[in-house]
Parts: structure tokens; sequence; C-alpha cells
């Protein structure tokens, strides 16, 4: 009866992401069948987190149903295609925004974003290896490039606070203008995530980033929300860790 009541949980979460983004209901049975455009190109700079959840390595997110639905909404924008996540701390950025990986994967997604892949963009990855100052930029360059080419990628860029302003890891690099360049391209929509203070401090003063943004904050969970959560998917990390999660968690 507990087994029962945790799917119906899931199936319930499941069937209203797909409501808000006029897609077909989730079906966990059939995870990863669909088969991926080839991007082997760029995966030798990029990671294609579409390959990541067909082998199971991107988990499911819930309870984000709102924030996915205003991503999606975003990228099918014209204009101002990216989006930016905005919150605190392990307010659960990241994971969002790789769960979209397993939503495009099941093709449970609007029509227009069938076939994309979810590309994340690591900037230290790309650094390295590279033996001059002008290496990284011509790596860059062939990135997007054959983005463009393929016309079917998400880039996704986490904490992209680290990369930009005078104190990031790349002060020899202009990375606002590098940024810039991928946020101007509208066959190339992106995914960025950062914290409150990293927004404030690198991005809302800097109007020409701050304007090809739309911002979407993530929501501050209560009490009753994370129980919800947690209740729906504690059998799995019961299954995994060996242990028992009891009521009073």
């Amino acid at each position: 009866e507990e087994n029962s009541t945790l799917k119906q949980g899931v199936s319930k979460a499941n069937q209203k992401l797909s409501q808000q983004v006029g897609v077909k209901q989730h079906k966990p049975k059939k995870l990863y069948e669909r088969k991926l455009p080839d991007t082997v190109d760029l995966e030798k700079y990029i990671i294609n987190v579409n390959k990541l959840a067909s082998d199971g390595k991107v988990d499911e997110v819930i309870g984000n149903d709102e924030i996915i639905k205003s991503v999606f909404t975003t990228l099918m924008k014209r204009d101002r295609n990216n989006s930016l996540l905005v919150g605190d701390v392990g307010s659960g950025k990241t994971s969002t925004v790789m769960h979209i990986a397993n939503l495009l994967n099941d093709g449970n997604v609007p029509k227009q974003f069938e076939n994309k892949q979810l590309m994340l963009v690591d900037f230290m990855t790309l650094v390295s290896g590279t033996g001059y100052r002008g290496g990284f930029e011509q790596k860059y360059e062939t990135i997007i490039e054959n983005a463009k080419k393929h016309g079917n990628c998400i880039f996704f860029i986490d904490d992209v606070q680290s990369i930009l302003g005078q104190n990031s890891k790349f002060s020899e690099v202009s990375t606002d203008t590098l940024l810039d360049k991928v946020l101007s391209e509208k066959r190339i929509p992106c995914v960025c995530t950062t914290t409150y203070d990293g927004y404030s401090k690198t991005i809302l003063g800097n109007e020409v980033l701050n304007n090809r943004f739309e911002k979407i904050e993530m929501p501050k969970r209560s009490k009753n929300e994370i129980d919800g959560i947690v209740e729906r998917v504690k059998e799995k990390y019961e299954l995994f860790h060996e242990v028992t999660i009891t009521k009073d968690f």
C-alpha cells in the first residue's frame, strides 16, 4: 500500500508537468528510448547531458514544475531566449536544469524541442590543455560554429558567475564578451544558473548581459513541500543506501 501511494504521488507530479508544458504524460518505463542525434564533434569539448540521462546518470526532479515550464517558455522565444536560474546555494538549480535532459529524451517536451540536446559547457575543461591565450577563444569559437551547424543544441552553463568579473578564474580572458557571443545566437538558446550574490555582482550591473537573460527565481521550499518531496523519493534512496527512512526525518 505504501509503494502504491508513492507511485501515485510520482505519477501525479509528472502529469502536472505534462499539462503545464503541453506535452504527453511522462512514462518512467520508457525512459531513454529515443535515438540521440550525433554530436560527437561537440563532445570533444562539452558534455552531452542527454547521453548521461540515457545512461540513467541524471536524477529526476520533483516539485519544480513551474520552474521547468518557465525555462521552456523562455527558450521558445524569438528574442531573449536565454534562461537564468537564480537561487540560494542548494536550492536545486543545477539538478532542475539537468533533469530537462530526461524530458528531452522522453520526448516529453513541446514539439519544437524534439531532438534537442542539452550540452553542458564547462569553461574549466575548455581552458584545460590550452597552451596559449588565443587557444581558448579558438576552441570556444569552434564549439559555437559546430552548435550552429547542428541547430539542435541547448547550452547549459552552471554557476555562470564563476566565469565573470575581475575576480573570476578566467580574468585573463574576456569571458563577458565570449558569453555574450553565445547568448546573442538565437539558434543556441542557453540556460545558466547563479546565486543571488553572483547575480548582483556579475550580471545585474552589466546591462548587455542582463538584457540577454530572462531571470527565473528558484522558490524557497516550505517544510511541508520538502517533506512531500522526500516522501516521494525516499524509496529509491532506501534501496541504494540499504537503510530505512522513518516518518520523523
